[in-house]
């Protein structure tokens, strides 16, 4: 394992918070700040001031939990609720199914290590790297088998950015940051703010730090999203993240055009808690196995608008496909 060379993917660190799906933007943050011109009330201005302030702990632990479930799973495939651990002093980050801990991956910035009982479990080692080496057929088909929140997470390797600097990062493309009060999490107070993207920063900030092609990133869907964000003592504790259904003009969408997309939370962990790698013996390559059948043919899968026909019930059709979360 090398965990001091130089990075394999120059330039993906830099991708936009907000390119494309927005749970694979945020764990791939391009970190800056609000520049200050943007709609703020004073309430919010204080809440980014202790945002900023506070630094993350280095290893801190985190839950991903996706929602409408079912449309996901038909259109995108199997998500499920993660867990993971991230120790930024040691460079690792583990990540696992919650109710399936077994079904996990281990990463540094420069492999990420998945487990066989997400792909094969008669693979003949217990891990399967990913890498800078991996044939992009291998990494094309890890992408289908894992799924959108795992593979949003590990591909390429990397460790996610932590929620200060996310939340930071994505004010900087906002169309208006409002203050929502004090509320509640455990017993403890929090602040909450909700940050609303602006499309035309989002496009800016693709083009300015996307690694993908100039036509790619002028692909990227105009569609404002809304980030609820809580703070306790400067700490971003809770992220929800809900994307607009349909492009919107920038600063007119509303909570009513929204439907919730996933929640994270994050909390410091025990540091006594290390990751570890394990043995090279129990390591071999991705297999360039055949992925899952493709978006839409799921057996049974349908989609339906409106009043329920038979022409708007049928399965959806096997062409139809979902961009890579991660452009």
């Amino acid at each position: 394992m090398n965990t001091s060379g130089s990075d394999p993917h120059p330039g993906l660190r830099r991708r936009s918070l907000l390119s494309g799906v927005l749970l694979a933007a945020l764990v791939m943050a391009a970190c800056t700040t609000p520049s200050g011109s943007d709609p703020i009330d004073p309430g919010a201005t204080e809440t980014l001031h202790q945002v900023r302030s506070a630094p993350f702990p280095a290893r801190y632990a985190f839950t991903y939990e996706p929602t409408n479930i079912e449309l996901l799973d038909c259109l995108v495939g199997p998500d499920p609720e993660l867990s993971g651990t991230v120790d930024n002093d040691r460079g690792m980050m583990a990540l696992r199914v919650r109710d399936d801990p077994e079904r996990s991956t281990l990463g540094t910035p420069v492999e990420t290590l998945v487990h066989r009982s997400l792909v094969d479990p008669a693979a003949a080692t217990e891990w399967l790297r990913l890498d800078a080496t991996t044939p992009p057929a291998a990494v094309a088909a890890a992408r289908a088998q894992l799924g959108p929140g795992f593979a949003s997470f590990v591909l390429p390797p990397r460790l996610p950015e932590d929620p200060n600097k996310i939340v930071l990062a994505v004010a900087d493309a906002a169309a208006r940051i409002t203050y929502e009060g004090i509320g509640d999490i455990d017993g403890r107070p929090v602040r909450r703010i909700r940050i609303v993207t602006d499309p035309a920063k989002v496009d800016r900030q693709i083009r300015e730090s996307s690694a993908a092609p100039a036509a790619s990133a002028a692909a990227a869907p105009r569609r404002a999203s809304i980030i609820e964000a809580s703070v306790e003592e400067g700490r971003v504790v809770r992220l929800e993240i809900s994307i607009a259904a349909v492009a919107t003009a920038s600063g007119s969408v509303e909570r009513d055009t929204h439907e919730p997309s996933y929640v994270m939370t994050f909390a410091q962990f025990d540091s006594g808690a290390l990751l570890a790698m394990p043995d090279p013996a129990d390591v071999s390559a991705y297999p360039e196995a055949r992925p899952r059948p493709p978006a839409g043919s799921v057996p049974g899968c349908t989609v339906q608008v409106g009043p329920p026909t038979q022409a708007n019930t049928t399965p959806v059709p096997s062409t139809l496909t979902t961009s890579d979360p991660m452009r």
